[in-house]
């Protein structure tokens, strides 16, 4: 009986990640216009705070924010193995889920459309998954 190796289960889920960062670009894209109604309604503006700077500065980091993501998924999940096995890659695994969880919380808050308010919760949750997924591939390597 031939068993082939087949990928680790956090390969998969990392790059659900990644899936998830890309997601949440499509819906910021989608949903620019809902997202300059709700700074129009949330603050005032004057000659030096344009609605458009506003619009400009958010859409720069929401976007900023989901392809970092991307590009961490993406080097975690190419990485494959060798992630899964080096102790400063998990310690920045985990540093990163704290950096994301805390970014989707606070993206909770702000005047942003319900779709990239909740979107924005997608990556960390991956992540917490993914988390879990090496630390337990990694303990069976281990043991």
């Amino acid at each position: 009986m031939s068993t082939t190796p087949s990928a680790p289960r956090s390969a998969t889920v990392l790059w659900a990640g990644a899936l998830a960062c890309a997601l949440s670009v499509v819906v910021t894209i989608a949903t620019q216009g809902a997202l300059r109604d709700g700074l129009a309604a949330a603050y005032t503006y004057t000659a030096d705070r344009t609605l458009e700077a506003a619009q400009s500065a958010t859409l720069t980091y929401l976007f900023t924010i989901a392809g970092l993501g991307l590009v961490f998924y993406t080097a975690y999940a190419l990485a494959g193995r060798r992630a899964g096995r080096s102790g400063i890659a998990a310690w920045l695994s985990v540093g990163l889920l704290v950096l994301a969880s805390a970014l989707a919380i606070y993206n909770l808050t702000q005047p942003f459309p319900l779709a990239v308010r909740l979107v924005g919760l997608l990556p960390p949750a991956v992540g917490a998954l993914a988390v879990g997924t090496l630390r337990a591939e990694r303990r069976a390597t281990a043991a």
